[in-house]
């Protein structure tokens, strides 16, 4: 519902479907570049700090989207 409310409704499906894709896209990477970035570090335990900083910029994008809750989402 909250990607729903993000787009308009003449986009609606495609910014769904691109958001969707991006996310499959870079999370597929991810096993990648974790065993790149332990090979470089030899450090296991720099992976919290990755996935620690992800973890906060997350936050931040959902922090920062607007709500919705009360408007008209047709044209």
């Amino acid at each position: 519902i909250m990607l729903a409310e993000l787009f308009s409704t003449k986009s609606r499906y495609t910014g769904i479907s691109i958001s969707y894709n991006v996310a499959f896209l870079l999370a597929g990477f991810s096993p990648i570049a974790v065993t790149y970035f332990v090979n470089v570090t030899r450090q296991p335990l720099q992976i919290s700090f990755l996935f620690s900083a992800l973890g906060i910029a997350c936050l931040a994008a959902t922090i920062n989207i607007k709500d919705y809750k009360q408007k008209e989402l047709a044209p």
